[in-house]
């Protein structure tokens, strides 16, 4: 039988008893740990799963179980979330939170199925956030005083790639002669191929990690005491210093249309966009860009 299609009848049968909710926090939280996320990430997934139980407690006289979590219910968390006035970003996150903690228990065997997840608030676009110029040169004085941190900073910041494409890329990836070279991203989106042309920073992270030693091999570029870098061990370095993988890819794009205004083309091929459409989405003013514009109107 596929472990997720036991029945609460096979529960019963193996004398297991409905998963506490409370148990089951507590092994999430190992669970998270053991992925090595960042503490600030287990934190807010904590805050976020408490404020889904009080809520429940509060409407339905009772802490909830793992059995009683469905669609429905989560249904009208989010409704009274809209009700309480919530800013659409922490409700989308909180309903992502729960999604989240919900899959982790199908795959645990903690609940039968799946639950339908709820769909989030959209959101007008305002542009992608990254960095502005004091924020990314705060942030590359921080990261110097750790080597394998600066590297891995400056690979997503200077590159545009994605956490995952980071994670699995390897050193016969790379391809370097003495002037030039490209980084050949071989898990990209989609599972297509795209080559990366290095830079002079780009080419420096490379060789803080070992370039010279592992050049061509099948060795992982990023890599841990335990092994190579898994996706949620990059994440947490980039959230030690308060900003997230995505600001990264947001700021590299952004500051390479900046200094090639015009070339969506060609920044779509980099970031491995298969549609112009979503790489417009970077030369949509964000909410800063139009407040920063306002002000200017009416200066103080």
């Amino acid at each position: 039988m596929d472990k997720h299609t036991i029945t609460p009848g096979d529960r019963q049968r193996d004398g297991e008893e409905t998963p506490n909710w409370g148990d089951c926090l507590g092994r999430f939280r190992q669970f998270q740990i053991a992925e090595e996320r960042s503490a600030h990430t287990i934190r807010n997934y904590a805050a976020d799963l408490g404020v889904f139980r009080d809520w429940f407690e509060q409407d339905n006289g009772q802490p909830p179980t793992m059995d009683e979590v469905s669609a429905v219910q989560i249904g009208a968390w989010k409704a009274a979330l809209i009700r309480d006035g919530r800013a659409t970003a922490t409700i989308n996150r909180r309903l992502a939170t729960l999604a989240s903690f919900l899959r982790w228990a199908v795959d645990e065997r903690l609940i039968d199925k799946p639950v339908k997840p709820v769909k989030a608030i959209k959101q007008e676009e305002h542009g992608h956030r990254g960095l502005d110029v004091m924020q990314e040169r705060k942030l590359l004085e921080k990261v110097e005083a750790d080597s394998r941190h600066q590297a891995v900073i400056h690979l997503l910041l200077y590159t545009g790639l994605r956490v995952d494409e980071l994670a699995n890329l390897k050193w016969r990836d790379i391809n370097l002669s003495d002037r030039k070279g490209t980084i050949t991203v071989t898990f990209g989106k989609g599972g297509k191929s795209r080559l990366i042309p290095v830079t002079v920073k780009v080419r420096a992270a490379l060789e803080s990690l070992g370039l010279d030693e592992h050049r061509r091999s099948d060795r992982h570029v990023v890599y841990g005491k335990r092994g190579p870098l898994k996706v949620r061990a990059i994440q947490a370095i980039v959230e030690k210093y308060g900003i997230s993988a995505h600001m990264l890819r947001h700021t590299f794009a952004h500051n390479y249309l900046k200094m090639n205004p015009g070339e969506i083309a060609q920044l779509a091929t980099i970031l491995g966009h298969e549609s112009l459409d979503t790489t417009r989405r970077y030369i949509t003013p964000s909410t800063d860009d139009l407040q920063r514009s306002m002000d200017r109107m009416n200066p103080p």
